[in-house]
């Protein structure tokens, strides 16, 4: 008996399923432009509006589209359909589904507009809408009322999205927020390529990674490999003391090394300097900065406190460095040393900072002090000691002097005072006219500066000095020469205007017309100064190819003439929005 009810059962079901799918052809309505109800748990015909009613367990198809659900509605021979209850779209051989409570469909346009609880999901993808469109022909999915993807590791919102199921391709707009394992991203239009697992910046773009925080407009960044490249603009923050403008930036997230090329201005605002090239290429996690493209290096000297004590000399109040640019071939950075004192905040309130900066110049190197211009092959210089090293036919250039010799060393003790030590030989020379020198030289040669001018000299071991004599009335009267062991200079007005000899002197006057050939010089003195002339020359070329991009009002605020010119109103405007 249990048998034959159970055929019954069959027979009614396939009779209803057969009857279900006579009534979804018509005449007017085959093919591409109807569905075609493959299962029914209950099926019921209403003549005089055409609709069908479908109910238990209801499958749904539309070419090779299949629509799952509780119940459904048929509407104009098959071309509309509404579907209730637990509503799912499935793509045959893909792992494509989408769900949601009520959904209404468009045959003829292949259309499906899902609302409540809408999940559209594969393998890896999750997205969460109000509601969507998904046009099954062109496989194309659109929401407009906001939407949350997750994509692997990566999570994102916005108000407008657009999915080609095909290609992989998403366009995000309006309020776009992308977090990743290594970043959050803030945006108004973002396009994503999901076989890729790449991001392509299309418009004004925030990016904050690992401290570090970017602006930029366009460009592409892999979530997968953390590889990335912006441009045409970028703007880096990182802890809101290094700052980067460039044209073009490529970044290896995993190694933090990357390269910037194009107008690139780097600035630490702590130790107050900036690296301007046409090519900077960084590692981080090293700390090294290695610059080329008419590099320029520029360190920014700050002015002692005079107001703590009335009268107080400057020789008495803090020790600064020194203003100071440099350019050459190549220039590389590294900080040697890194660390943080949090118990003793700055001027500024951020905690100091003990780190080391050592610049090494390399390739027609000039150098311009406050005061002075250097020239050599290579320079090592020590920004927080403001302490340098020139060696590879050295030359320094103060006020009217020129010192030569083979390596020279220059240290700045305050922003306009200081010494130069060279302690292999060197030549210290006075240039009177074309034709008349001041000259001495020695095995070490000690000069010291004060307020920018030179205040006396310390030439020890095998000293000679070289004097052109003029009277009162500046008439020329003749040369002398004195040797001794050593000899002490000092001036006034950066002329000198007293001279102690040690050691057993023994000078010489020569009359003009009774100088020996070849004792009018020391060895090892030539005058260079066209090599001056092509050292301002080479930094102010090295200004001009690499301009000012921007960043100066991001220095802490300094007082007295040497502090940094807040010359950026853009960079603060721009900080301004974002708070």
């Amino acid at each position: 008996m249990s048998f034959v009810m159970s055929s019954m059962k069959s027979m009614i079901r396939t009779a209803l399923l057969l009857a279900a799918v006579l009534f979804s052809i018509d005449s007017s309505a085959q093919g591409a432009q109807q569905m075609v109800i493959e299962q029914s748990d209950e099926f019921s015909y209403r003549g005089s509006s055409g609709v069908r009613a479908l109910k238990g367990n209801v499958r749904l198809r539309h070419n090779q589209t299949i629509l799952y659900c509780d119940s459904a509605l048929m509407y104009d021979g098959g071309r509309q359909a509404r579907a209730y209850g637990r509503v799912r779209i499935v793509e045959p051989g893909e792992n494509l589904q989408v769900r949601c409570r009520y959904l209404e469909y468009d045959a003829e346009a292949a259309s499906a507009r899902l609302f409540q609880e809408v999940v559209l999901s594969d393998e890896v993808l999750r997205l969460y809408a109000p509601e969507l469109t998904y046009n099954t022909s062109k496989r194309e999915v659109n929401y407009t009322q906001g939407a949350r993807m997750e994509d692997g590791s990566a999570r994102l919102t916005s108000k407008l999205g657009r999915y080609d199921v095909g290609s992989g391709e998403m366009v995000f707009t309006q309020q776009v927020q992308l977090e990743d394992d290594s970043l959050t991203l803030s945006a108004d239009s973002l396009r994503y390529n999901r076989k890729l697992g790449r991001m392509y910046i299309i418009a004004p773009t925030h990016i904050l990674s690992r401290g570090t925080e970017m602006e930029t407009s366009g460009g592409w960044y892999a979530l997968r490999t953390r590889l990335g490249h912006f441009y045409p603009l970028c703007e880096v923050r990182h802890e809101n003391r290094y700052f980067l403008f460039t044209d073009s930036l490529y970044v290896d997230q995993n190694r933090g090394s990357g390269m910037a090329t194009g107008r690139v201005q780097w600035i630490d605002t702590v130790q107050r300097f900036e690296i301007r090239a046409q090519s900077l290429q960084f590692d981080r996690s090293r700390a090294h900065y290695k610059a080329w493209g008419n590099p320029l290096l520029r360190s920014f000297g700050t002015e002692a406190d005079d107001s703590s004590t009335e009268g107080q000399s400057r020789r008495q109040g803090p020790q600064t460095r020194d203003t100071f640019n440099l350019s050459s071939d190549t220039i590389l950075a590294m900080s040697i040393l890194h660390t943080r004192n949090e118990r003793m905040p700055n001027a500024n309130g951020s905690p100091q900072d003990d780190s080391t900066w050592l610049f090494h110049a390399w390739g027609k190197v000039a150098g311009q002090s406050t005061d002075a211009v250097m020239r050599c092959d290579s320079l090592v210089y020590n920004q927080t000691d403001s302490m340098a090293l020139l060696v590879g036919s050295p030359l320094i250039w103060p006020a009217t002097f020129q010192l030569s010799g083979p390596n020279i060393q220059v240290q700045f003790q305050g922003s306009r005072s200081g010494k130069l030590i060279m302690d292999e030989g060197g030549v210290l020379a006075d240039r009177l006219n074309d034709s008349l020198y001041h000259q001495i030289t020695a095995a070490k040669i000690q000069l010291y500066f004060d307020s920018g001018l030179i205040q006396s000299l310390h030439a020890v071991e095998r000293s000679s000095a070289l004097y052109h004599l003029t009277g009162e009335d500046s008439g020329y009267i003749g040369l002398n020469r004195i040797l001794s062991d050593s000899l002490h200079m000092f001036f006034t007005n950066q002329r000198p205007n007293r001279m102690v000899f040690f050691g057993k002197p023994e000078g010489i006057l020569w009359p003009p017309a009774d100088v020996p050939e070849g004792e009018d010089t020391v060895p090892g003195f030539q005058w260079q100064g066209m090599l001056k002339k092509l050292a301002l020359e080479q930094i102010a070329q090295s200004s001009l190819l690499n301009p000012n991009r921007g960043g100066y009002a991001l220095f802490p605020v300094q007082n007295g003439p040497g502090a940094v010119e807040r010359n950026d109103v853009r960079t603060s405007k721009r900080r301004n929005r974002r708070r």
